[in-house]
């Protein structure tokens, strides 16, 4: 029994998501969540501590630094489900 991430529909007609959760570790270097910035009860954005240039690092001409979501969390299965089970990493 893994995570559900939110969806939520902005008045524009856009739709929001979540791509991370409180729970992420970094399936490269094990670093852990250590902040979440939330708006309307969604977590919109993870910060962890990730040990050096580890393989959720990437350099291109629009972004430099951490992707810190589901796609490098030691929890995502395969088919992308969230295998998360157990007590949240940030309390």
């Amino acid at each position: 029994m893994g995570r559900q991430l939110k969806k939520m529909r902005l008045p524009n007609g856009m739709e929001a998501e979540e791509r991370a959760c409180g729970d992420y570790v970094c399936k490269y270097c094990s670093g852990k969540a250590t902040a979440c910035n939330f708006v309307a009860d969604m977590c919109l954005q993870v910060y962890a501590r990730h040990q050096g240039l580890c393989g959720a690092y990437i350099e291109t001409d629009k972004y430099v630094g951490y992707i810190t979501e589901c796609s490098t969390c030691r929890y995502q299965g395969i088919t992308g489900e969230c295998g998360y089970a157990g007590k949240a990493v940030m309390g």
